[in-house]
């Protein structure tokens, strides 16, 4: 087993296929197929051979290399450095192996999905302890791990207002999901809570209106609705003249 690892790590790739180092993608082509119809099990008289077998494995080895051209380039810039064909030919799959794609870029794991599910309803438990410092943090991770969710979006931008911090993020997180579901009285009406928040009392006030339109029993567009009409009256006025 020594000798054939030695063996195959002293041979040039050029030299399996049998082509020179400046030969073309049609050459190295023509002369893998030409060498793959000579040792091909199924094809060769010595198929039966060991030695037969491991030439064709060679030949699809320096194949798979020669035939990609970012491989055939990482391929010859460690051949230039003097590494071992198997040295060279592991540092160019490497190198051309793709990179995990983030959160963000790619579909999450089902098992990301349960996950994230069975985080939020604890966030909702810490929501309703008022502690929303820890169901921010929370948040944060589920969002980063599921990002394409309008429900975690929304919840984690409310959230942020709760706390006070970063309400630039908090709108972006809750326009985002309105964007994503934009018949969602609960988004409508989280997004008009970080205006609030923000000190936008009439965008904030379009928002608790529009999500009245699509749910008008909902608790928080309600509170705020009915509070801003309130504050609308003659003792509002004079509230606000007085400075209260």
């Amino acid at each position: 087993m020594h000798e054939t690892v030695s063996k195959s790590d002293s041979i040039d790739l050029y030299q399996v296929l049998e082509v020179s180092p400046g030969a073309s993608q049609a050459d190295i082509r023509r002369s893998y197929f030409r060498l793959a119809k000579l040792y091909h099990p199924d094809l060769s008289v010595d198929a039966d051979s060991e030695e037969n077998t491991e030439h064709f494995l060679r030949i699809q080895e320096a194949y798979e290399v020669l035939s990609n051209t970012q491989k055939r380039l990482e391929y010859d810039e460690s051949r230039r450095q003097g590494k071992s064909t198997r040295e060279a030919t592991s540092q160019a799959e490497q190198q051309s192996r793709p990179k995990p794609r983030p959160a963000w870029l790619r579909e999450p794991t089902l098992e990301e999905i349960r996950d994230a599910r069975k985080a939020f309803a604890r966030v909702e438990r810490l929501i309703e302890q008022e502690d929303y410092e820890r169901a921010a943090e929370v948040l944060r991770v589920i969002v980063k791990t599921v990002p394409n969710e309008a429900e975690y979006q929304s919840m984690y931008g409310y959230v942020l207002a709760m706390v006070g911090d970063d309400l630039h993020k908090a709108r972006d997180l809750c326009r985002r999901a309105v964007q994503m579901e934009p018949y969602s009285a609960d988004y409508h009406a989280h997004l008009g809570f970080v205006y609030l928040q923000a000190g936008l009392r009439k965008t904030a006030q379009e928002c608790f209106s529009t999500a009245l339109t699509y749910d008008p029993s909902h608790p928080l567009a309600r509170v705020h609705v009915q509070g801003e009409k309130s504050k609308g009256g003659l003792l509002g006025k004079l509230s606000s003249l007085l400075g209260h």
